[in-house]
């Protein structure tokens, strides 16, 4: 009942109302009319309770105000940010602040701050990661003009023990402080890229996250200490199981551990499961399987009902759900020895938690790794038994001896010191959208008709495969990513595609990795070539990760000499002018015809630039404004010459594009999009030109936006 509510709740997040109209059907035919009424108010709470999708209003104000920090300050690459409270409402907030900074967790402060809402990268198959953080209470982002630091703090035990753990990770080896703080405090933001990427591409990323496994490893860590004990004093058994004595034991631990990670969904999932599984003991009764976890994502979302909007609560429930059910088909079909029947749970537990949460992986990242369950049956007993002993040793130690607690911190930090694999990962071969129809045709068919209806749902998944397969083959599209302040775009040429530029890289965002690759997975794309207009980390910040994950990609930049690149279907054009010291006006401009339509790309260029390229053939249908729409490019007699029906602004920041940029184009009637307002923005050629907004698409139904770029949703024709 609680799991078919969570469905519910959960084609709401997605606005796929008939879905979850169905949802809470099913749980009607099951039981009294009383009770859907019930869930029905309850889900229509809720469902009012989310925040609007899309990007919403962009507003920014000025605003002196009071606040104290909750956590530690974290270092970027020009400013510190952390995770505040805004006083007297209580209202959650992350806010920038000067590298100079210097607070402390639970310090008060006053400031004069620019806020803003949330507001994450829309690219399609995408989730708006800001309406989930709006959803648990992230309400603005601020950045701090001016810093007032107060002497008054709001401590707490917990707080101020992440503190202090937090100061002893600060002087040990970058990989050693980066896995102890994901195994001991829940933040990962120290991990060394390349240690996330190797337990990414083993699917085994989730060790790094606290979560129900943690809790579950501790618990045993406990288990095995409590037999040693009741082993030394039996009598404790003539008054309470050993179950009843561990969920004593163990809960205070638990609890603790929890607390220190945030918590995390995950982790108070497990939490949740263990209190409940624990207080049914106590009473001598019994709760497990499919009973517990419903009851504990019940009790869950009465209280936090936006936890459907958190991937890590998805992908928590998924794994359990998956497990779960494996474990009562196993139990109730196999009788062989028991050495086989060990193996074969292990790698079937670890294979029904890889297919169960595939869906969301491919939903975050746009593969998951088939190495998963190989991955888990060698690192889950090396956590188990050496890593988060080593890690928990730590912890507690280094109040007292912090020289041997860093011993055993480095230690357990061994695990990170993993070879570059490079593995293959497991991507879709359609877009996302249309995958996951093909997928699941053949299952809704057998819901609705039985096993009957098992080979027409096959039948049909094929047919729409080979009309799906055969339309995207043909397809013209050029997508300009949603990446911030930056430059990337997709050109989809028939069966080749092309990159145009490779996205910003600033500290620990890095574009490439975490926009462009997934993108290009969910849209089933392998670029070919990729034109990079000039070195500047906001163009060229992915280049290295690019390469690395596409090894055949042939790179063009503004140290080459090629004038002329074609393929079938397509022809581009390359201006370079080395003579310009700036790297801006240096920047490699293309042009790139398709479909009888074109796109122009000049990169960063400013006036002086564009004055020597008046001479050349720059009539283009489509602009990429230089310099991100910048004041200082995009003159009169360079709008005139290129003549766009449509200019399209990659841009982030609050100078770009430029009013002064917009008037201009205004005044030359020249219609303009900007990612900045409308996340990304697809171009789509075929007898007509569609325009297709991603704010736009995502007002639609789940279904309609799914189908994209087959049904042409949030897309309007170009005059």
């Amino acid at each position: 009942m609680a799991l078919t509510l969570t469905g519910a709740l959960l084609w709401a997040w997605e606005r796929a109302y008939l879905l979850a109209l169905l949802s809470l059907f099913l749980l009607a035919i099951r039981k009294k009319p009383g009770l859907f009424l019930l869930f029905l108010l309850t889900f229509l709470w809720v469902l009012a309770s989310f925040p609007p999708p899309g990007l919403g209003p962009q507003e920014r104000k000025l605003q002196r105000l009071k606040a104290y920090l909750k956590g530690p300050l974290e270092k970027g690459p020009f400013y510190k940010k952390g995770e505040i409270i805004i006083l007297p409402e209580g209202i959650k907030g992350l806010f920038y602040f000067p590298r100079s900074a210097s607070l402390k967790p639970g310090q008060e402060f006053e400031a004069l701050v620019t806020l803003k809402r949330p507001r994450s990268s829309l690219n399609p198959f995408c989730p708006d990661f800001s309406r989930a953080k709006r959803a648990c209470g992230l309400q603005w982002i601020g950045s701090v003009k001016r810093l007032k630091p107060l002497t008054k703090y709001r401590w707490s035990p917990i707080s101020l023990l992440r503190e202090r753990l937090f100061r002893f990770a600060e002087n040990l080896s970058p990989e050693a402080r980066g896995l102890f703080e994901a195994l001991v405090l829940g933040e990962k933001i120290n991990l060394p890229p390349k240690v996330k990427d190797a337990f990414s591409e083993l699917g085994i990323f989730h060790l790094l996250a606290i979560s129900g496994l943690h809790l579950g490893l501790l618990l045993a860590l406990i288990s095995i200490l409590l037999r040693g004990l009741l082993y030394l004093f039996p009598t404790l058994l003539l008054r309470l199981t050993f179950k009843q004595w561990l969920f004593l034991v163990a809960t205070p631990f638990l609890i603790l551990y929890a607390l220190l990670s945030g918590p995390t969904p995950s982790a108070l999932r497990a939490l949740t499961m263990f209190a409940l599984w624990g207080g049914a003991l106590l009473f001598w009764r019994e709760l497990s399987g499919l009973d517990l976890l419903a009851l504990t994502v019940l009790l869950i979302l009465l209280f936090q009902p936006e936890a459907v909007g958190s991937f890590s609560f998805r992908l928590s429930v998924s794994a359990v759900l998956g497990i779960l059910l494996f474990r009562q088909k196993f139990q109730a079909t196999y009788k062989g020895a028991k050495l086989r029947r060990y193996l074969l749970e292990t790698l079937g537990y670890s294979f029904a938690a890889m297919l169960a949460t595939s869906p969301w992986l491919l939903l975050l990242r746009g593969a998951f790794s088939p190495w998963a369950v190989i991955s888990n049956i060698i690192f889950l007993p090396l956590f188990a038994l050496f890593i988060l002993p080593a890690e928990f040793l730590a912890a507690s130690l280094s109040p007292f001896t912090p020289e041997l607690a860093s011993w055993f911190a480095e230690k357990a930090a061994l695990i990170t010191r993993l070879p570059d694999l490079s593995l293959p990962q497991l991507s879709p071969f359609l877009p996302l959208g249309g995958f996951f129809l093909i997928l699941s045709l053949p299952f809704i068919f057998i819901f609705l008709f039985g096993r009957k209806g098992l080979g027409a749902g096959v039948l049909i998944s094929i047919g729409l495969f080979v009309f799906f397969y055969r339309a995207y083959q043909h397809l013209q599209l050029a997508l300009i990513l949603d990446v911030g302040e930056g430059s990337a775009a997709i050109v989809k040429a028939g069966k080749e595609v092309l990159l145009f530029d490779a996205g910003p890289r600033r500290g620990n965002f890095e574009a490439a990795k975490l926009i462009i690759i997934p993108t290009l997975r969910k849209l089933a794309l392998k670029p070919r070539k990729l034109i990079i207009s000039h070195f500047q980390s906001d163009h060229a910040g992915g280049l290295e990760s690019l390469k690395k994950a596409y090894p055949g990609l042939k790179v063009y930049s503004p140290r080459g000499n090629e004038k002329r690149l074609s393929g079938a279907g397509y022809q581009i054009t390359l201006w370079r002018d080395p003579t310009f010291s700036s790297a801006n006006n240096a920047s490699l401009v293309s042009k790139i015809e398709l479909f009888g339509r074109s796109i122009l790309f000049p990169g960063d260029i400013e006036r002086a630039r564009e004055r020597r390229l008046l001479s050349q053939d720059l009539r283009a249908d489509i602009l990429i404004l230089p310099h991100h729409g910048a004041r200082t490019s995009s003159s009169y007699p360079f709008l005139r010459k290129v003549s766009p029906e449509l200019a399209i602004s990659s841009a982030r920041s609050v100078k770009h594009p430029a009013q002064e940029t917009l008037k201009r184009l205004q005044r030359l009637n020249i219609p303009h999009f900007s990612t900045k307002n409308a996340g990304a923005i697809s171009v789509i050629f075929e007898e007509k030109t569609w325009v297709c907004l991603e704010n736009e698409r995502r007002k639609a139904p789940l279904f309609l936006r799914a189908l994209w770029p087959y049904l042409k949703t949030g897309c309007k024709p170009l005059p």
